[in-house]
């Protein structure tokens, strides 16, 4: 905004000016009138715009932390909440190196926790590839249990009109320290529509799990589908907020059931 001779800000109307220069800029504009006394500040369309989204993602936000309390009037069985934070470090035109933690919460407590480093190599602007390592910790009611998995992937994206489009493949190896492990597949598809010179990004994703060996055998133990959006909040940060649907198959060597529950993530990532 463009503001000057003025310490009182108002919306329209008359302000109070004093004689002492102050001068700010941003998106905001004041038409200050020559005479001693008044001042009217215009906000631009855009700036409206990006001030109800950001509160929208704040109301979210404000409910996924109630879910998150034992005093939650949700049932923890159909809710979860996930909270991660990701910074990522270009090395060079084509490596990007990374390092996130998260956080998930249900029926009113932390029972998840994971921190993930890895890489990713661009060989041009559709190919993809990297790894990594993710150690997670899981805390049930009795015990907790640690995972250790280092993984693999790959991804190619297109561009599909205005929609720009991915599909990721993705192997896992799972070491418990029960002593228990399985390879994993993941495969993931996603579209995103980014609008120009305002950062917002709605997208919607679909990622498909199978578990290859274990006690339970090969079998498809998950599916996501996810609707989200991506915010920037300024040069170098960006808040991801989405809802997912997972359909989790929880089999066991004791036979098998089903569990769907609604999720909202919440990601921040900064760009180091």
């Amino acid at each position: 905004m463009v503001f000057t001779n003025s310490l009182i800000l108002g919306i329209q109307g008359k302000t109070e000016l004093y004689t002492v220069p102050y001068v700010f800029t941003g998106s905001v504009l004041i038409n200050q009138s020559k005479k001693r006394g008044e001042g009217i500040i215009v906000f631009k369309k855009s700036e409206r715009k990006h001030s109800i989204r950001m509160f929208f993602l704040f109301l979210i936000f404000v409910i996924s932390a109630v879910i998150s309390t034992d005093t939650s009037p949700v049932s923890a069985k159909e809710w979860e909440c996930y909270y991660s934070v990701d910074f990522y470090k270009k090395v060079n035109d084509k490596v990007t190196l990374k390092f996130d933690k998260e956080l998930r919460f249900g029926d009113g407590r932390q029972f998840y926790q994971s921190a993930d480093i890895g890489f990713s190599n661009s060989f041009n602007s559709k190919w993809e590839a990297g790894g990594g390592f993710r150690q997670g910790l899981t805390n049930s009611r009795k015990s907790q249990k640690r995972i250790d998995t280092p993984y693999v992937y790959g991804t190619y994206k297109w561009n599909a009109g205005s929609f720009k489009a991915s599909t990721r493949l993705m192997y896992e190896q799972r070491y418990f320290s029960t002593g228990a492990q399985h390879g994993r597949m993941r495969l993931r598809l996603m579209f995103q529509h980014p609008f120009k010179n305002s950062g917002f990004c709605p997208y919607v994703s679909d990622e498909v799990y199978l578990q290859l060996g274990g006690d339970s055998g090969s079998h498809v133990n998950a599916n996501t589908l996810s609707l989200g959006v991506k915010q920037k909040l300024f040069d170098g940060a960006e808040l991801d907020l989405s809802y997912k649907k997972q359909n989790r198959d929880n089999r066991t060597k004791y036979g098998e059931f089903r569990t769907e529950y609604d999720v909202l993530s919440f990601k921040l990532r900064f760009d180091l």
